[in-house]
């Protein structure tokens, strides 16, 4: 990976567009280059530009911890690590923009902008813009965050941190490494070498290796809390339910005899009741049947009356022909009177219309000549028309010629006023400045040298400063000496008070540890976990024996409901053959009954007249047609047939109601002894598991006070539950307090080993501050000639320079430290004045090529205003002209257009004529609809008269047929209204009162034989009363006895749970000991709790290849030292190869060789901890001042010999001597207001 370009603006301090291109000359053929600059300038902004672009963060940004906010100018708060941070204060954007070759060997460019909204200064910041896009086809591969920060890691092979420790390489981490502490260089080691994860896994382990120990430990609890019966238990215990179970099944077999008599007794009262109710039933059924004695007269005249419907039905058709006959004449007559005046109305526009006719075609021949002249004029117009526009679009052309014209003289006017001016305005200007000619004759000059006083200033006035402070450190290091003497005393007497604290308590705490509360808790806990086993076992059992108890009460109901279903059976079977009986024999008369009522024998019935014949047998009397005795005794035999079938119907459903309730009593009691075994089995196990669980508790503080049978009752548990907190709250009394005397020991050896290491580190702060107070005294003594040789440099500047500023006004002391602003002003002096003199020369020459042009422009302008007067003439002409002719037309026809003229009064003739055509033509039609109506009147009246005729006949006729039925017309009428649901509800009405009589006497006969049937059997000898009290009192002995056999399945029960609970659960144990086996041997070797274990082993064997890496360029930088990793603590010893191979610790190095020691093992990290992409260009962002001129050579050596790995290395100083050494340089410039620009300078 190579990074190719950088290019950005308004990164904090650069401003302005830069863009620095590492591909092209001279920064593609060095090895090494600086970035240089003052404090401030911005030079480590290039770099978090490049870090923008690529991870969208950089590293002054990205502190860990940092909670501090700042407020925007929009009044938005912004974290100090947040990204948008670099954009430059007073810019609406800014943009970084990296071009790199990737380990694909192809080009990208990845992009990072901040902008502010609707792009105001004010605005308030949006979201972060990023991309990523391949060059070679200019593919944009992500536009979204998270995407391109996994494409940037993909294309360069390394991530952000990767980045920073082998792209951006700050020696000051190592530096730290090699002076820190014991307890420091882990944590040191782990920042610059990325070794995090190694301590992740070693806690993860940890857990892993604590989750497993507590599955295991589950587990094995688990096992602990069950119990087995043993084999001659269980056979005992079956046995005894056996047993049981055989006593059942004769209180069984008494309690079914017992039911079936007592059913006996109960099916005699039950048919003494429903004989009472069948009467009752008789007796409300004659009474309703007598109620209806109105509706059945009524009935009988309606069939009387429904024989004159033909008649009835003659005379309403009648009627209405002759309503409708005399509606239809009427209508007739008022039609032909309205026809008649239409016609009158008709002749009387034809009239009117062939009047208007003549009168349009007189007019239309008058008008003739008229048309012919206007015709005339029309054409003279037109002409006379085109001839004027010609004259007008004439003098439209010549007044815009003379416009253009007399525009391209005042515009030269003007210009030749503006250039004036412009001469007189430049010469003022460079008049204004005094001495400007000597200012730009001396320019070039003058410039360089106030630039190199101003930098010699600068750069004397921080010596001066450094000096002052290098003064002032050594000042406080003596006092903070002294401070660290004086805590070291302090922490000794604190080490004495501590140990003090740990011996009064020392006796308490070996006591409290003896009797050890907190193992004697864990067994409390255990036989507080048996006891809720041993009282789950024992509710167990008791629900069991209920269980079986309520199985055995099921069973005796059972054979109770089978033995009084049997008798059921009896009776109804007896009731269902009488019942077949009675309706085989009513069914013959029923049938013979319904022929002779039948529809066909109704139909022949209403034809019988008296006296007349009957068309079936030929008799003159006719009985059925006056009396309705047939139609009546054919319903009461239908009636009976139907409640005989329902008698025989219901004896059935309470035959099959018996046998369904038999075979349901044998289902059910078939059912419960199929499942007693089932029962018993689980009695049996539940008292096993009791058994067990109180096996647990032998020998234990609870043993002596709990039974040993189950029953024991829920007050008894309660008792042992509040003995056992008793005993816990002491316990945990002691544990408490031997925790509180631990801690108080375990407090006072932390303070112990916390000021025991106060102390080593007080020591190693008063050997540094030794070390830092001599090489300050060195550097005081550098600063002092560095300061007397630039004051000489000054002096022999003022001297060239001084003269000429005075001859301009200034004096040479303006340009002394920090006079940027003061140069860049003069600067732009001369700029303005160099500037001003161009000016004036062109303006001038501008000016006298002018004159010219402004004579030819007043000559055309003249000829265009000739030109314009004659058009004007000439179209005054041809107006007069054309306004004589449209007089005389206006004359005509009242100025309308002649073909308009013509066609209106053309059309109106037409229109006439047509007006008078349609007019004839509705006075004919309206003739013809008027001799139509008067046709159709004349038919009409003679359609009324033959109405008249029918309808007399028609009356006459019913009126003679109610006479002959005896009844009178008016109730005729009213029965024949009647509606067919009115008839239907009274018929209906009359006919369930018969049949509910019929069903009635039938059902008490049925009910009457099975009360005499079940009289005839006789009742059981002994009473009923004797007969429920031994019923009652065998159920009690089956209940106790099911609740008995209940307890003992519920012992087999709960034996065969445990025997199945446990009977995976030792492979699972086995398993899981196997896993927490693996996990612990994982554990003790890189496991903790930390992740210190793992993370140290990893530590020393990545310090160990980074030593061997380092070693390669110390054999460049310092070839007298090699590096070599101490026994243990991850110390690094120096190996002194001028004094035969001695070790020294690296405190020992002067400031210059551990800056070297330190870039070597930066330049060994470069190369490690990366997917295997190899960083082409490095960027060291650390000062080599503290070098002197051979090592500073061998330094620059070393790392330009790195371009022969292809690799092109970036020096951040702003050391002059660097400056010196290193000619390819990228300069940061201060140009004033807070921003930089970037300059590529070769020396």
């Amino acid at each position: 990976m190579q990074i190719l370009s950088i290019s950005g603006e308004n990164i904090a301090s650069l401003a302005e567009p830069f863009a620095i291109r590492f591909n092209e000359g001279p920064l593609s053929s060095a090895g090494l280059f600086a970035i240089t600059g003052e404090t401030g300038a911005g030079k480590s902004s290039l770099l978090d530009a490049m870090c923008l672009a690529l991870y969208g963060d950089c590293p002054r940004l990205s502190g860990a911890g940092t909670r501090e906010s700042v407020e925007d100018v929009d009044g938005q708060e912004l974290k100090s690590n947040d990204p948008r941070m670099a954009l430059r204060r007073g810019a609406s954007s800014g943009f970084a923009r990296v071009v790199f070759r990737a380990v694909d060997g192809e080009d990208y460019a990845a992009e990072w902008m901040a902008r502010r909204a609707r792009g105001r200064l004010d605005g308030r910041l949006q979201a972060v813009e990023r991309s990523v896009m391949r060059l070679s086809d200019k593919q944009v591969l992500a536009t979204q965050i998270s995407i391109v920060n996994e494409r940037i890691v993909e294309l360069t092979g390394l991530t952000y941190d990767e980045f920073r420790r082998t792209v951006l390489l700050a020696q000051g981490d190592f530096d730290a490494f090699l002076v820190a502490k014991t307890g420091d260089r882990a944590a040191i080691l782990e920042k610059v070498t990325g070794t995090e994860i190694y301590r992740a896994i070693s806690r993860k382990v940890f857990e892993r290796h604590a989750e497993a120990r507590r599955s295991l430990d589950s587990l094995e609890t688990r096992r602990g809390e069950h119990r087995l019966l043993s084999g001659d238990e269980r056979e005992a215990l079956s046995a005894q339910i056996g047993a049981l179970r055989d006593l059942q099944i004769l209180d069984g077999e008494e309690l079914q005899r017992i039911s079936a008599e007592i059913a006996v007794y109960a099916s005699r009262d039950e048919a003494h009741t429903k004989v009472t109710k069948a009467r009752q039933r008789v007796a409300t059924a004659q009474t309703a049947l007598e109620d209806c004695a109105e509706n059945q007269a009524w009935l009988r005249e309606w069939e009387g009356a429904r024989g004159l419907r033909g008649e009835i039905k003659e005379r309403e058709i009648a009627v209405k022909a002759l309503g409708d006959a005399a509606a239809s004449r009427d209508d007739l007559i008022i039609k032909h009177d309205q026809q008649d005046a239409l016609v009158k109305e008709a002749n009387v526009a034809v009239q009117t219309a062939k009047a208007d006719h003549d009168a349009a075609e007189e007019l239309f021949k008058k008008l003739g000549p008229d048309w012919t002249r206007a015709t005339t004029l029309d054409g003279n117009m037109r002409t006379a028309e085109g001839e004027l526009r010609d004259a007008e679009a004439k003098l439209a052309d010549a007044a815009e010629q003379a416009r253009q014209a007399d525009a391209v003289s005042q515009d030269l006017e003007r210009d030749k006023t503006a250039l004036e001016a412009a001469v007189a305005r430049e010469s003022a200007t460079l008049e204004a400045v005094v001495g400007h000619e000597t200012l730009l004759a001396n320019w070039t000059m003058l410039e360089g040298r106030l630039q190199d006083r101003i930098e010699a200033a600068t750069s004397l006035a921080a010596w001066l400063v450094e000096k002052a402070d290098l003064t002032d450190s050594i000042a406080i290091d003596v006092k903070t000496k002294t401070t660290a003497q004086d805590a070291i005393r302090r922490a000794d007497t604190t080490i004495t008070a501590a140990r003090e604290r740990q011996d009064q308590v020392a006796g308490e705490r070996e006591a409290f540890r003896s009797a050890n509360p907190s193992a004697r808790l864990v067994r409390l806990s255990q036989a507080a976990t048996d006891l809720r086993a041993v009282q789950g076992a024992d509710r167990e059992v008791g629900a069991a024996r209920s269980v079986i108890s309520g199985s055995e009460r099921k069973i005796a109901d059972a054979r109770a409901q089978l033995a009084f279903a049997v008798a059921a059976k009896a009776i109804a079977t007896t009731e269902v053959e009488a019942a077949r009986q009675r309706v085989e024999t009513l069914r013959r008369p029923v049938a013979s009954a319904a022929a002779a009522v039948s529809a066909e024998a109704a139909r022949l019935r209403q034809h019988l007249r008296d006296g007349e014949p009957c068309p079936v047998c030929q008799s003159l009397s006719h009985p059925v047609m006056q009396d309705s005795a047939l139609a009546q005794l054919a319903a009461e035999l239908r009636l009976q047939l139907e409640t005989e079938e329902k008698a025989y119907s219901a004896a059935m459903d309470a035959l099959r109601n018996a046998d369904g309730t038999a075979a349901e009593a044998e289902k059910i009691s078939a059912e419960e002894t199929a499942i007693r075994p089932e029962l018993d089995s689980r009695l049996a196990k539940a008292i096993e598991a009791f058994t067990e669980a109180r096996g647990l508790l032998d020998g234990t503080a609870l043993d002596n006070r709990l039974p040993r049978e189950p029953g024991i009752g829920d007050v008894v548990y309660a008792q042992i539950v509040v003995t056992i907190g008793e005993w816990r709250k002491k316990l945990e009394q002691d544990r408490d307090r031997l925790d509180e005397v631990d801690r108080i020991h375990d407090d006072a050896a932390r303070v112990i080993d916390a000021q025991g290491r106060e102390i080593a580190r007080l020591e190693a702060q008063i050997r540094d501050l030794d070390q830092r107070m001599a090489g300050s005294g060195s550097r005081i003594e550098k600063l002092s000639a560095n300061i007397e040789t630039t004051r000489t440099a000054v002096e022999q500047i003022d001297t060239r320079v001084g003269p000429i500023l005075a001859a301009l006004g200034h004096e040479v002391e303006a340009f002394g430290e920090g006079a940027d602003d003061v140069l860049s002003a003069l600067q732009g002096t001369a700029s303005d004045l160099m500037e001003a003199q161009h000016r004036l020369a062109d303006y001038r020459v501008q000016l006298a090529k002018l004159e010219p042009d402004i004579a030819r422009a007043a000559a055309e302008l003249a000829i265009a205003m000739r030109a314009e007067a004659d058009a004007k003439a000439q179209r005054d002409a041809r107006t007069k002209n054309l306004q004589a002719l449209g007089e005389e037309r206006a004359s005509l026809l009242g100025g309308e257009p002649t073909e308009v003229h013509r066609t209106r009064h053309n059309d109106a003739r037409k229109d006439a004529l047509l007006v008078l055509q349609s007019a004839e033509a509705v006075a004919r039609q309206e003739a013809v609809v008027l001799a139509g109506l008067e046709s159709a009147l004349a038919a009409a009246h003679q359609t009324v008269g033959t109405a008249e005729i029918r309808a007399k006949t028609a009356e006459e006729a019913l009126s003679a047929a109610c006479a002959a039925a005896g009844l009178s017309f008016e109730r005729v009428i009213a029965l024949h209204a009647a509606s067919d649901e009115e008839v239907t509800f009274l018929r209906e009405k009359v006919q369930q009162a018969q049949t509910e009589k019929t069903e009635a006497d039938g059902a008490l006969k049925v009910l009457e034989s099975a009360l005499i049937a079940i009289e005839e059997r006789g009742l059981p000898d002994k009473p009923r009363d004797e007969l429920e009290a031994r019923k009652e009192a065998v159920n009690a002995s089956v209940e106790t006895r099911a609740q008995e056999i209940g307890g003992l399945i519920e012992q087999q029960s709960a034996d065969l749970q445990a025997q199945e609970r446990l009977k995976g659960l030792e492979a699972e144990i086995n398993e899981t000991r196997a896993i927490a086996e693996t996990w612990l041997a994982i554990n003790e070797a890189i496991g903790s709790a930390s992740g210190d274990r793992f993370a140290q082993i990893a530590q020393a064997v990545t310090l160990g290849l980074l030593v061997e890496r380092a070693n390669l360029h110390l054999r460049d930088l310092k070839p007298r030292y090699q590096l070599e990793v101490a026994a243990s603590d991850l110390a690094l010893l120096v190996v002194d190869l001028d004094m035969a191979g001695d070790r020294r610790t690296t405190r020992s190095l002067s400031g210059g060789e551990r800056f070297l020691v330190s870039l070597a093992l930066a330049l060994a990290l470069s190369g490690m901890g990366t997917h295997g992409a190899l960083a082409g260009t490095l960027f060291i962002d650390e000062g080599f001042g503290s070098l002197d001129s051979d090592s500073l050579d061998l330094a620059i050596d070393a790392l330009e010999r790195l371009q022969a790995q292809g690799r092109t290395v970036g020096v951040i100083s702003h050391v002059q001597a660097m400056k010196d050494r290193i000619p390819v340089q990228v300069e940061v410039v201060k140009t004033g207001g807070g921003a930089s620009e970037v300059r590529l300078k070769v020396a």
